[in-house]
């Protein structure tokens, strides 16, 4: 990308303490600033948000799973976004072929899976930004965990990759609503699969107002390679409840 683009993550992990480590040959790096406060406790990534030109916003969500286990998640969450009037997600072919590397192609958010490691992680939500503006993002879900008879439930699938989808609409973490969003209750629980009334409420107050930026149209898909003035950071949350 361009100078001054940069790579931000955000993810549901199992570490209490600050987490660094290897993102899929990126680096993480904690950090908790600057947040924003909506209704109920309802966090906003910053001040992160898709191109406003349209409402609803168009979400092109690639998939790129491998496994029958995910697909079926994948279908079981994204209507719980679209059920706003503020999202439309469009489901289409996956473009990546080595889910370790999981490179979004320009205006996609692309959803992988893979064996990532015992590194703290259960989802991984990367968005690429120019200003403020997302551009691309990846939803990463790691099997390595999954795989596991502590994290193989079918409510626990839905719970990280519907929160690790609403990182990647602009919001962050919560823990005041029965919501996927909620990183500290309902892991397992099947009342907390999907978004929460107070994460449509933020996300119409993200998405409301027309941008008046121009966003830079994207050249070539990004990289993740922590060089130059690309940089990753972390949100930490425990998992393990």
């Amino acid at each position: 990308m361009g100078v001054g683009a940069r790579v931000v993550c955000v993810g549901l992990l199992l570490c209490s303490a600050a987490c660094e480590g290897d993102i899929g040959g990126g680096r993480a790096l904690e950090t908790r600033g600057g947040a924003t406060t909506g209704d109920g406790g309802v966090r906003s990534w910053m001040s992160y948000h898709w191109p406003r030109r349209t409402t609803p916003i168009p979400i092109r969500v690639g998939d790129s799973l491998t496994a029958d286990a995910w697909r079926d998640t994948l279908t079981r969450v994204l209507p719980g976004w679209t059920a706003s009037t503020i999202v439309r997600a469009q489901r289409l072919a996956g473009e990546v072929t080595d889910p370790k590397d999981c490179t979004p192609g320009p205006g996609r958010v692309e959803v992988c899976n893979a064996e990532y490691g015992l590194n703290g992680w259960l989802g991984l939500a990367t968005i690429w930004v120019n200003g403020d503006e997302i551009q691309n993002a990846t939803v990463r879900l790691n099997d390595s965990y999954f795989a596991t008879a502590d994290y193989d439930d079918r409510y626990a699938r839905q719970h990280v990759l519907c929160q690790e989808l609403g990182h990647t609409l602009g919001l962050d973490h919560q823990r005041t609503e029965v919501s996927c969003m909620n990183d500290i209750e309902g892991l397992k629980d099947v009342r907390y699969v999907g978004p929460g009334r107070d994460d449509f409420t933020l996300l119409a107050r993200i998405y409301g107002a027309s941008s008046t930026a121009t966003a830079q149209a994207l050249t070539q898909a990004p990289t993740i390679d922590g060089t130059g003035d690309t940089r990753a950071y972390t949100f930490v949350a425990p998992a393990d409840r």
